[in-house]
């Protein structure tokens, strides 16, 4: 089968699910280094409903390249009335919607995973973000539905053991290796969202471009069109079929 099957046939087993257990997830960050952090994150379910979708008050300020890329500045998440939350004030509304789900679909999983969890750690927060590393940690007597504090043993805790820990087994799947497999092949080079999403005729308000919001509904409208394009190739291949054994049984007439 090749990599154009596979990357379809997953679009489309995911679409067809009667019971999704995933949904989509982005974020807008402060910038891209092992510092930067998460100032915006939405996420959506398969329908397209929003289920979470707010700022967050950096530590960081944002980097001049990523307010070029989104437009929110350092004084608008932490100046004013409507200053943004903090990821602490935040972070139980982001757990109790991700624990619902068993798989996380995003348009770069290694980058929004890195950043939830770098945004995480600043507010002393550490994350098992997979079930073989939530194995590893059930020695520090965690509980994937609780959120209680690691034993340090006598004479105190270590720094560790003092964080709040939080176990999310969570399947990062991620679009936009997927996307490259589809466009190119195996190795093939990353495409932007906004070049796939042209490509494959996803249409998105220019308000909500380059927004955690506009970004999540483009992801989901990318997989969609994979699924969709699948479906097209089922019934092309079931048309041809049928012609064959139409023509076989002419000739056999």
């Amino acid at each position: 089968m090749s990599s154009l099957d596979q990357v379809v046939k997953w679009a489309m087993e995911l679409v067809a699910m009667e019971k999704p257990d995933w949904c989509v997830l982005d974020t807008e960050t402060t910038g891209v280094e092992k510092d930067d952090e998460i100032i915006e994150i939405c996420i959506i379910d398969s329908r397209g409903q929003t289920l979470l979708n707010t700022r967050i008050r950096p530590f960081k300020r944002v980097s001049e390249g990523a307010f070029r890329v989104h437009g929110i500045s350092t004084e608008s998440l932490r100046e004013g009335e409507n200053r943004a939350r903090s990821f602490m004030e935040v972070w139980p509304q982001i757990f109790m919607v991700l624990r619902q789900f068993r798989r996380v679909i995003t348009y770069n999983a290694e980058f929004d995973n890195r950043m939830l969890r770098q945004s995480a750690a600043k507010s002393d927060i550490l994350l098992f973000m997979s079930k073989r590393a939530i194995q590893i940690a059930e020695s520090a007597c965690m509980d994937d539905d609780v959120d209680e504090s690691a034993g340090g043993g006598q004479g105190g805790q270590g720094y560790a053991a003092r964080k709040r820990r939080h176990a999310l087994p969570l399947q990062w799947e991620c679009l936009i290796e997927a996307y490259a497999e589809y466009h190119g092949g195996p190795g093939s080079r990353w495409q932007k969202l906004e070049v796939a999403c042209e490509h494959m005729g996803v249409e998105l308000p220019e308000s909500e471009k380059h927004s955690a919001l506009g970004d999540a509904r483009a992801t989901l409208g990318l997989l969609r069109k994979l699924a969709e394009l699948g479906k097209a190739e089922q019934a092309l291949e079931a048309l041809v079929v049928e012609q064959k054994l139409e023509a076989v049984s002419d000739g056999r007439g």
